[in-house]
C-alpha cells in the first residue's frame, strides 16, 4: 500500500471530509471542503486526491507536505449528468461510492442515477457500462481484491423513492467489470449494508433484522446462505460493516447503540473494539489503513475514531497496479504501485524484465523501458513475521520502438492488425469499413462510426494505431 496514501475518514455534508496520510505528523489530520463520507474516495497515485460528492470541483489533491495548500481541480463528474449519487439517510450503502479500479490509478467507477459509470482517464471523459433503468438507483458496490473484473453493487428502486416507503433493495454482482451481471439479492422490502470478503464470500446486514439473523453470509456467491448471530448485537442494527483484505474473515460492525465489535470467523468469538468511544456514535464508513494496520472510523458529525489492530493478517493480498493502460514506447516512464495489504515495515522486490531498474525496492517505482517486446512483472512482498507473497504477469506490459512519419493508411486492403478497434460499452455499434468514402484522392475506403442513429450519452468507442511488428510507437496528430 502506497504510505503517502490519504484516508478520507469522516465528515458529513459541510462538516467537512476529514483526511489522514501515512506521512503526517502523529495524530495529525486536514479537514477540507464539505463532502459524504460515504461518498468521498482516495485515488492513489503519484498524486493521491480526495474525491468528495457534495462539492465543485469533485476532487481535491493534497500534496506531501501537511502544510501545504490543497489544489481543486474539475472533472466530468462535476457535470449534472455524470453527478455521483448523494447518500440518502447519510450512512453507508445509501451512495454511490467512487472507487479507483485496483490496477489503474486513473480507472474511477460510480454511480450517477441508475448508471455504472467508469472513466479511463482520470475522471477527464466517461462511459456507461450498464444501466439498470427504472429499478437501479446506483449506491454501494464494491470490488474484489482478488479479481478486478469482479465487482458487488446495490441497487434501490428509483421508482420507489417515497420517502422512504415501499423501497426495494437488491445486489447484483459481475464477473466481467460492469457489462453483465447475475442477481444475488432481489428486490428486497429491507435496505442492508454488505461487504465482501475475495471473490466469493458477502456479508449483508438488514435494516430491522431479528437478533438471530442480524448477519447473512454467503461463502459461494450468494448460492447458500447463513446467519451470523451474537448477544452483542441483539436489539441493534448494523450502521457500518467491513471485512478487513488479508485476515481470515475479520468482520467489523458498528451498531446503532455504539458499539464496534470485531468477530474472528467462528461461532460467537467477538472482541469488543468500543473502547474510549463516545456514546452515540454513528459510523458513516470504515476503512482499514494497511500501512500502520490501523482501523479509521468516520461518523456522523462527530469526527474520525482511529484504533491499531495489534495482530497481523493472517494472508497476504499482494496487488500491484501502473498507470494507465499496459501499451507503451521505448523510454517512456511507467509508474508503478504496491497495492498490497503489506505494513510500513515490510520488504518489498520488484522486478522487471528489461527494464531500467530491471530491480527496486522501493514502493512504488518508475521505470522505463528500451527494449521492445512484451515483458513480465513481479512484486514480492515479505513481512518481518515471514508472511510472504507475490504477484506478477507473464505478459504485464507491451513496448513498442519509436517509427518514422509520416505515416499513410488507406484501408484499401481492409483493417490489418496495426489497428485496435475496441467497443468498448458492447453495443455492436463501433468503427467499420465504409467504401465509396475515401479521402485525399487516395482511397475509395474509410473508417466510419455511426454516431447519428447510435448517440447514447457516454457511449465511447475506441481506434488505435498499434503493432508491435514492422509498425513502431509514433504519437500523431490525426486529421479527419
Amino acid at each position: 500500500m502506497d504510505k503517502r496514501q490519504i484516508i478520507m475518514g469522516g465528515g458529513s455534508y459541510h462538516n467537512g471530509d476529514n483526511i489522514y496520510a501515512g506521512n503526517f505528523p502523529e495524530g495529525t489530520w486536514k479537514n477540507v471542503v464539505g463532502g459524504e463520507s460515504a461518498t468521498g474516495a482516495v485515488q492513489f497515485g503519484a498524486t493521491p486526491r480526495l474525491w468528495v460528492d457534495d462539492s465543485t470541483p469533485k476532487a481535491v489533491a493534497f500534496p506531501d507536505d501537511y502544510a501545504a495548500a490543497t489544489q481543486y481541480y474539475a472533472s466530468i463528474l462535476d457535470q449534472p449528468e455524470w453527478k455521483p449519487n448523494s447518500a440518502l439517510g447519510l450512512i453507508q450503502n445509501r451512495s454511490s461510492r467512487i472507487l479507483f479500479d485496483e490496477r489503474n490509478p486513473r480507472r474511477i467507477y460510480w454511480g450517477s442515477q441508475s448508471r455504472f459509470c467508469r472513466s479511463d482517464d482520470d475522471g477527464r471523459t466517461a462511459i456507461v457500462l450498464s444501466d439498470f433503468g427504472q429499478y437501479g438507483r446506483v449506491e454501494w458496490f464494491d470490488q474484489s481484491t482478488d479479481n478486478q473484473n469482479v465487482i458487488y453493487l446495490k441497487t434501490e428502486d428509483e421508482n420507489a423513492l417515497n420517502n422512504g416507503f415501499d423501497n426495494t433493495w437488491s445486489l447484483l454482482r459481475t464477473q466481467d467489470g460492469g457489462f453483465t451481471w447475475d442477481t444475488i439479492v432481489a428486490r428486497n422490502p429491507n435496505n442492508f449494508k454488505f461487504t465482501i470478503h475475495g471473490d466469493d464470500k458477502i456479508y449483508v446486514a438488514y435494516d430491522n433484522s431479528p437478533d438471530e439473523a442480524k448477519i447473512m453470509a454467503s461463502e459461494d456467491s450468494g448460492g447458500t446462505w447463513f446467519p451470523i448471530s451474537s448477544v452483542v448485537l441483539n436489539g441493534a442494527n448494523i450502521n457500518a460493516i467491513y471485512s478487513i483484505p488479508g485476515y481470515d474473515v475479520h468482520l467489523i460492525v458498528q451498531t446503532s447503540f455504539g458499539g464496534v465489535f470485531r468477530w474472528f470467523n467462528f461461532g460467537d468469538s467477538w472482541e469488543n473494539l468500543g473502547d474510549g468511544l463516545n456514546t452515540g456514535i454513528t459510523a458513516e464508513r470504515i476503512v482499514y489503513y494497511a500501512p500502520e494496520r490501523l482501523l479509521i472510523m468516520g461518523t456522523q458529525g462527530q469526527g474520525v475514531w482511529a484504533r491499531p489492530l495489534q495482530d497481523s493478517p493472517t494472508a497476504m493480498v499482494v496487488n500491484f497496479a501502473s498507470d494507465y493502460d499496459r501499451n507503451y514506447c521505448v523510454g517512456e516512464p511507467v509508474q508503478f504501485y504496491n497495492r498490497s495489504n503489506s505494513s510500513g515495515d515490510a520488504d518489498i522486490q520488484w522486478t522487471f524484465v528489461n527494464g531500467f531498474p530491471g530491480t527496486s525496492s522501493e514502493e512504488n517505482p518508475v521505470v522505463t523501458f528500451s527494449i521492445p517486446g512484451t515483458w513480465p512483472v513481479q512484486i514480492d512482498v515479505m513481512e518481518s513475521n515471514g508472511l510472504t507473497g507475490t504477484d506478477g504477469s507473464p505478459n504485464y506490459i507491451t513496448v513498442v520502438g519509436q517509427s518514422s512519419v509520416p505515416y499513410l493508411e488507406t484501408f484499401e486492403n481492409g483493417i490489418n492488425d496495426q489497428w485496435i478497434i475496441t467497443d468498448v460499452n458492447q453495443n455492436d455499434n463501433t468503427w467499420s469499413l465504409a467504401s465509396g468514402l475515401g479521402a485525399f484522392g487516395q482511397s475509395e475506403t474509410s473508417l466510419r462510426l455511426n454516431n447519428f442513429t447510435e448517440d447514447e450519452l457516454g457511449w465511447k468507442d475506441e481506434i488505435r494505431l498499434f503493432q508491435s511488428g514492422s509498425f513502431q510507437c509514433v504519437k500523431p496528430n490525426v486529421d479527419f
